[in-house]
């Protein structure tokens, strides 16, 4: 009877540690998918990155432009930007342009999330944005003088 005993607790005992093992692990999963999010969000983070980077060097090929020619471009692609700068990295659809009057302009893109303040590319805040399509408004800058 006092094997049966100690055979029951040494097999019982034998299965605590992987039981315990197991259940850490799982909580250090579960943490990490909440703190971090899954592979498929941090993609989709990723692309709205990239989106608003190139919304940055089509908005400074813009006023260049305006700079050079005292007038907006017709069409983004009449830019000096390479083609990739002017499509969603996501769908490769091209970028929204819209020229509101002859100093005026929106850029448009469709974001999956909003920004917040705390992420890093959004450090200036004329480029944070909600999630959907969302516009953004310029005004080009004045020709430089001597220009």
């Amino acid at each position: 009877m006092v094997l049966d005993s100690a055979n029951q607790t040494s097999r019982w005992q034998s299965l605590v540690l992987p039981v315990v093992i197991f259940s850490i692990v799982a909580a250090a999963v579960i943490w990490a998918i909440s703190v971090v999010g899954t592979p498929n969000t941090a993609r989709q983070k990723e692309l709205d990155n990239i989106r608003v980077g190139d919304l940055r060097r089509v908005h400074y090929a813009v006023d260049r432009y305006y700079q050079k020619n005292k007038a907006l471009p017709a069409k983004l692609s009449d830019l000096d930007l390479g083609k990739s700068d002017l499509l969603d990295p996501a769908t490769e659809a091209p970028y929204g342009y819209v020229v509101v009057d002859s100093k005026n302009y929106k850029l448009v893109a469709n974001f999956t999330y909003a920004s917040s303040q705390n992420e890093t590319f959004s450090v200036d805040k004329k480029w944070l944005h909600p999630a959907g399509e969302f516009q953004f408004s310029f005004e080009a800058p004045p020709p430089k003088p001597g220009s």
